[in-house]
């Protein structure tokens, strides 16, 4: 996936170089994600085991 289709929240992580949810540029655009940008993050979270919760804070 190219990084323009992705969730303006997993490019923030990646510029910030907070990619614990995303696990990083290469391994996130390897991925075949969803267009939907909720769904983009509810799959990555699912993956990672983040929860609601710990997003949040």
């Amino acid at each position: 996936m190219q990084l323009a289709f992705l969730a303006p929240d997993l490019i923030e992580a990646l510029v910030s170089n907070q990619s614990t949810l995303c696990g990083g540029v290469v391994d996130l655009t390897s991925r075949r994600l969803p267009l939907s940008w909720h769904k983009q993050i509810e799959m990555l979270k699912a993956r990672s085991g983040v929860s609601q919760s710990d997003r949040a804070s």
